[in-house]
């Protein structure tokens, strides 16, 4: 399987280095991009994004800002290596593929070519979201979305998104090969759930194997009770707000029932040591997958590698009516169809985006996860269906 790199550098001057290697190291280049200007159009990709999934009437006009915005990133990248020939060459040939062919709406994760983002630790961006189509030569109002999203890098290729290992000291948890007990065959979720939503969708997630355990908490005080115990969660799950509050610290809360909120601070005032089992976090909060990227602290690089195996989060802000989708179809893959954690996730974002035309499926990110992860040994017979019965810490009002 194919693999390309894109490796984000910080310095101590304005720039921010972008390194992309895309085969042997006779095909590596190194980008100078201004600092600012990357956080200026993090924002600006978030917010066209958030127009688009949330379009009613507009849907081909906020699809057209969101694919410009899109294009400006991607030609920041590629008009620094248009005077390369070789590298431009390979870029266009083997890369970006412009010279097969054309128009082929890709329909499930076929696509083999997998694009690693590598960043320094507090940053991030949506190289997702990157259009490598020239907007102006597109009919918006003609062309279907199915062609129009697939110029797209999250269409295009297999994205995953990790932090540079050399800023982690205590080195990297990607040793788990299963979420699940091979002996017992019983595994522990803990989903953590803001009242305000409704999760109805999120929670029949549980009922894709008899044997999960499922604990559902709504106050900071449960969610840290539940986790302490022995019995480790190997998955935890947030149906919740995320809020960043700058010049804080911590700089972010992942809300909970009534005004109640998790951070790493509630780990360290409870005095939780690190479990010799991690978990990994699917974070359906809005914005969970956004760094900020100036400085402050942020719910991935806390949990991670002491807390967590790895994370799916989001770039923008959840509109409640469609936040179970991407959960919903997600495990499905994972934990009924045995597939490791990469693939069950492409399959489920592409899946959703262009079978169901679910374009909020395009704010999910995967981050720092061993990508050869399964939620149970390949040759562990599947679950059935039936329901095991849940274990419910309900809120006080």
């Amino acid at each position: 399987m194919e693999e390309f790199e894109f490796r984000l550098r910080e310095t101590k001057g304005s720039d921010i280095l972008l390194r992309v290697v895309l085969g042997p190291l006779i095909y590596s280049r190194e980008i100078k991009l201004n600092k600012i200007e990357l956080i200026n159009r993090q924002q600006q990709l978030i917010t066209c994004l958030a127009n688009f999934v949330d379009s009613n009437k507009n849907i081909f006009v906020n699809l057209k800002a969101l694919a410009e915005e899109g294009y400006g990133a991607f030609r920041s990248i590629e008009s620094q290596i248009d005077t390369d020939t070789a590298f431009k060459n390979y870029w266009d040939k083997e890369f970006l593929g412009r010279f097969s062919q054309k128009n082929i709406v890709i329909r499930e994760a076929q696509d083999k070519r997998n694009v690693h983002m590598i960043f320094p630790k507090g940053y991030s961006f949506p190289f997702g979201l990157l259009f490598t189509k020239d907007p102006n030569k597109i009919n918006f109002k003609k062309t279907p979305i199915s062609e129009i999203i697939v110029h797209f890098f999250d269409l295009k290729f297999r994205i995953r998104n990790s932090f540079n290992e050399e800023d982690f000291a205590d080195g990297l948890a990607i040793t788990d090969v299963s979420l699940k007990d091979a002996l017992t065959q019983e595994i522990k979720v803990i989903h953590a759930i803001n009242d305000e939503f409704t999760t109805k969708i999120e929670e029949s997630c549980w009922g894709f194997d008899s044997q999960i355990s499922p604990v559902f908490v709504y106050r900071t005080k449960d969610l840290l009770s539940s986790w302490h115990k022995k019995e480790f969660p190997r998955i935890i799950h947030f149906s919740t707000h995320y809020k960043f509050f700058a010049q804080q610290s911590p700089s972010y809360q992942l809300t909970l029932s009534n005004k109640d909120g998790f951070s790493k601070e509630d780990l360290n005032k409870y005095g939780k040591p690190v479990p010799p089992k991690k978990a990994f976090f699917f974070l359906n909060a809005c914005r969970s997958g956004s760094i900020q990227s100036l400085g402050y602290t942020d719910v991935l690089t806390d949990l991670f590698p002491n807390y967590s195996l790895g994370f799916i989060a989001t770039l923008y802000d959840l509109l409640d009516a469609s936040a179970g989708n991407m959960p919903q179809k997600f495990y499905e893959i994972f934990i009924q169809q045995g597939k490791n954690i990469f693939d069950s996730f492409i399959e489920s974002k592409r899946y959703l985006i262009l079978s169901r035309k679910e374009y909020s499926a395009l704010g999910y990110l995967i981050w720092q996860v061993n990508p050869n992860l399964f939620y149970s040994k390949p040759n562990i017979k599947r679950p059935s269906l039936n329901k095991k019965k849940q274990k419910l810490l309900s809120p006080q009002k």
